[in-house]
């Protein structure tokens, strides 16, 4: 009697096991840590300081980019008083997911309203929704 057939069976069922369970996990949706009202400008190439796709917090990409997925979330740029560096959002509104990757100096001055001609005023506007993922 061959003992390596059971230990090969018993270790082929194991496997089966983590790849569903890995596979059910893999399919489990995002949840929303908290939600707040933000604003949202999109920026481009040349609205860089320098124009260019360099980022200031690298954490998944070495350029600016990605396509909006939790696994490829697109690079946006804010505060680091604001959201640290690596901190991942859902933005229902063109459905895509970000991750915090650059640094913006005027943001947190639109944030609290102390910006150019008295800021945004962000933290009390209604004109978008975004939630921490």
């Amino acid at each position: 009697m061959n003992r390596r057939a059971p230990l090969a069976t018993v270790t082929a069922g194991c496997l089966v096991v983590i790849a569903a369970v890995a596979g059910v996990l893999a399919t489990v949706p995002a949840s929303a840590a908290t939600t707040q009202h933000t604003c949202l400008t999109f920026c481009g190439w040349w609205d860089n300081t320098p124009p260019g796709g360099d980022i200031s917090f690298p954490k998944i990409h070495s350029t600016a980019r990605g396509k909006g997925t939790f696994a490829d979330p697109i690079t946006f740029a804010t505060a680091t008083a604001e959201l640290s560096p690596g901190t991942r959002v859902w933005v229902p509104r063109v459905r895509k997911y970000f991750i915090m990757e650059d640094s913006c100096q005027e943001c947190g001055a639109d944030w609290s309203g102390h910006g150019p001609n008295g800021g945004q005023g962000c933290a009390t506007s209604t004109s978008g929704w975004a939630a921490r993922a």
